[in-house]
């Protein structure tokens, strides 16, 4: 299985053992525009726990949730 498991044990990469699942993912978007994958989720409210966090922390960049 590729990927690795972040601190929240959330499964990024391309390969997170969710293919036949619905997979949430976190998404970035930074000062200029450029949006990244953050973290892939198996369940909507770990990736909207995971964006509330993220945003909680006061920084510039834009977080989202969006289904796969």
């Amino acid at each position: 299985m590729g990927g690795k498991t972040t601190a929240r044990g959330a499964r990024v990469g391309l390969d997170c053992g969710m293919a036949d699942e619905t997979i949430w993912v976190v998404w970035r978007q930074d000062d200029n525009g450029n949006r990244y994958e953050v973290a892939r989720h198996a369940t909507r409210e770990a990736a909207e726990a995971q964006a509330a966090e993220l945003e909680a922390r006061g920084h510039k960049q834009v977080y989202w949730v969006a289904k796969r």
